[in-house]
């Protein structure tokens, strides 16, 4: 009887699992079509296929630099744009995962966007500054607007 209990909580735990991914993947689709609605070209980070046993497969995150969501690119703008879309409370590790690539800050915008509670269509972004050092912390500057098709935000969130 234990056996069967342990089995069902398994159960639900991989269930939740698979729904709390499938809703990162919706608001990842959200934003890539976001950005290409203001002339950007983006694409988004594909799962890769794992193969675990004769017969198993499983998806993995393939993102780009392992941390990266969605890239894209302007003409009209001098600078490429990666952006980590999460949905989850995990953002202190997805910064840190940022901070762990040397960006050149001068010609890529690196952000986290995560949705707002209570604000349709909100976005609270997160803008990586500057590269933290051994004296100094990383700079993240904070940005909140609301996602409207062919609306460019203000602020030079974009």
């Amino acid at each position: 009887m234990a056996e069967l209990e342990e089995h069902d909580v398994r159960a639900v735990r991989a269930a939740n699992i698979r729904r709390g991914r499938a809703a990162g993947a919706r608001f990842e689709d959200k934003c890539k079509k976001f950005l290409e609605s203001l002339g950007w070209t983006a694409d988004k980070a594909r799962q890769a296929v794992k193969f675990i046993g004769p017969g198993r497969a499983v998806g993995t995150a393939n993102d780009f630099f392992g941390c990266v969501d969605v890239m894209a690119v302007n003409p009209d703008k001098n600078y490429t744009l990666f952006v980590q879309c999460t949905k989850d409370s995990g953002v202190g590790r997805k910064k840190r995962d940022l901070e762990a690539v040397r960006w050149n800050l001068d010609s890529q915008r690196v952000q986290v966007w995560l949705p707002l509670q209570g604000m349709r269509g909100g976005i609270r972004v997160l803008r990586l500054m500057s590269h933290g050092t051994n004296e100094r912390e990383a700079v993240w500057v904070e940005t909140l607007f609301r996602m409207a098709t062919g609306v460019e935000p203000e602020g030079g969130v974009l």
